[in-house]
């Protein structure tokens, strides 16, 4: 009768806004927790209640919640004492909390000493009165630390115990096992409160448990080990990013043991670098399952050799109470870094290829590439010519505008060059490549294939009457405007933005044929300048 009372209980209060259930599966009883109207949770085990309505347990599991973070279980030995700490939010003083631990291992918490935790308002329970209440940063106003001693007995069954903790309001029941001196029901209706469930492994110590990754890494870096930053340019200011994680697993929340004003997150030992770190506040806190990112800014001093700093995280992990990993890489000397793009800012590595798509056989037409020096010295293309096109395939081609100048200053500067491709046999594919040779040590040549397909230009034109010959290649030619990489649409408005009024400003419109036939005019580039009357 009781799990069918469970169950009824549970499908009439489904109209209720929030629900939080216990994980633990069949045949542990289900327990159920609604907060009425979707508001606040007053009453929780540590740092927080998650509401999963409609949220069944996992099927032979115990981490369908993963916000389940009040407890610390520490020396869980047989024969010997275990001490559990859990942190409780009580904001009006009416709660009880009661753990219970299935010894025997026969899938309920119904046999005696099974219940090993009363504590809270009720006169009556046998570890007395919740411990004083704290302010921040690690809870409310409201929240008090409290441990207990647990016995765990010599002949318990299996290799590890299932555990059930619930905290209740007990000014909501005036009878029954949740009232006041009630001393709880593992698997009783409440309206306010939290129920958590846990499987913990016998000899062992759970609570919060902290693993650190590249930020959005699956492959951690451990306790006592060295991640591999890389090469680092020297002078260089460089970002690392790292996930701070409490694993799933973890039974607390993840909290920074470091008072303030000192850092959640320190180094030490920097060699051949300066470092400054971003760091959690000292009040974050990590649910089980969730990840918060710490960044060092690393600035190598000098190129050619290597660099080091160690890290160290004090957390609430019982088991490393001090994560300690040592971040270590090579400076790298400064210099020029040659990138080609198209359009701009998307590089096509030194090896790669970069398609034109469909282009008319027996027509030029004209394509440009972006060359960028991304480095922090002076890239300095040194070939004659500055661009090179060989190992031409259906095709020929001509570089028709070389770049403007030999040299660009580091820091992203860049410049553009032009090609004019005119394939040979339509219902083919053709490449060729270029090249372009540089000061770039990482990259001299810069070597890229062009591909495309060469298609029908569409038939030509008949002879005209009279004298006239002719004859057309076919297609239409197609007139783009653009300023500044933005293309520009017929008939729409080109936003200059704000002018000093009086001055003079220069802007540039690029002009050029997309099409698949000649245009009346060739690619050009067009200045303009614009001098404002007055001022508003």
């Amino acid at each position: 009768m009781k799990n069918t009372l469970l169950i009824l209980l549970a499908l009439a209060a489904g109209s209720l806004a929030a629900q939080d259930m216990g994980d633990a599966p069949s045949p542990y009883p289900t327990a159920v927790y609604f907060q009425q109207g979707g508001g606040t949770r007053l009453d929780y085990l540590g740092n927080g209640c998650s509401d999963d309505t409609g949220t069944a347990p996992v099927p032979g599991g115990w981490t369908g919640d993963d916000c389940d973070d009040g407890c610390e279980f520490l020396n869980m030995n047989k024969g010997g004492t275990a001490t559990l700490n859990i942190p409780v939010v009580d904001t009006n003083g009416n709660d009880d909390l009661a753990v219970w631990m299935d010894f025997n291992n026969d899938g309920d918490w119904a046999d005696a000493g099974e219940r090993v935790v009363w504590a809270g308002k009720s006169s009556a329970a046998t570890n007395g009165a919740f411990a004083a209440r704290v302010q921040p940063p690690y809870g409310g106003s409201n929240t008090s630390f409290n441990s207990y001693n647990v016995a765990i007995p010599a002949g318990a069954a299996g290799s590890s115990v299932k555990v059930r903790v619930r905290l209740w309001d007990t000014s909501q029941h005036s009878s029954g096992p949740m009232a006041l001196n009630g001393g709880g029901d593992p698997g009783a209706f409440s309206e306010f409160g939290e129920v958590e469930d846990f499987d913990i492994t016998y000899g062992t110590s759970t609570g919060a448990k902290l693993t650190v990754y590249e930020m959005g890494g699956t492959t951690p870096i451990n306790h006592g080990n060295t991640y591999g930053a890389g090469s680092i340019t020297a002078g260089v200011q460089t970002n690392l990013f790292f996930d701070l994680s409490n694993r799933r697993e973890a039974s607390h929340f993840l909290r920074f043991t470091t008072a303030y004003p000192n850092a959640t997150v320190s180094y030490t030992a920097a060699q051949n670098c300066s470092v400054s770190l971003f760091t959690p506040a000292n009040g974050v806190t990590v649910y089980p399952g969730d990840r918060f990112t710490f960044i060092a800014t690393v600035t190598v001093s000098s190129g050619g050799i290597p660099f080091s700093f160690q890290v160290a995280i004090p957390t609430n992990d019982p088991l490393v109470p001090t994560y300690n990993f040592t971040v270590s890489g090579n400076g790298a000397q400064p210099a020029p870094k040659l990138e080609l793009q198209r359009p701009a800012y998307t590089t096509i590595p030194s090896g790669g290829s970069d398609s034109v798509g469909d282009r008319d056989a027996g027509t030029p037409s004209t394509v440009s590439w972006y060359i960028f020096n991304n480095g922090q010295l002076q890239l300095d293309l040194t070939g004659s010519p500055l661009v090179q096109l060989g190992a031409f395939n259906n095709c020929s081609a001509t570089v028709s505008a070389q770049p403007p100048v030999t040299s660009l200053q580091g820091g992203g500067w860049s410049m553009t060059f032009s090609v004019d491709i005119t394939p040979t046999t339509a219902g083919s594919g053709f490449s060729f490549t270029i090249s372009i040779s540089s000061n770039d040590p990482a990259g001299n040549p810069y070597v890229i294939t062009v591909t495309g397909n060469a298609v029908s230009s569409g038939g030509g034109g008949g002879g005209g009457g009279g004298g006239g010959g002719g004859g057309g290649t076919g297609g239409t030619p197609a007139i783009s405007v653009n300023r500044g990489g933005s293309a520009l649409t017929p008939g729409g408005a080109d936003n200059l933005g704000f002018f000093i009024s009086g001055g003079t400003t220069n802007f540039v419109y690029d002009v050029s044929n997309t099409g698949s036939a000649p245009s009346a005019s060739p690619a050009t580039r067009a200045w303009r300048s614009a001098t404002p009357a007055t001022a508003r």
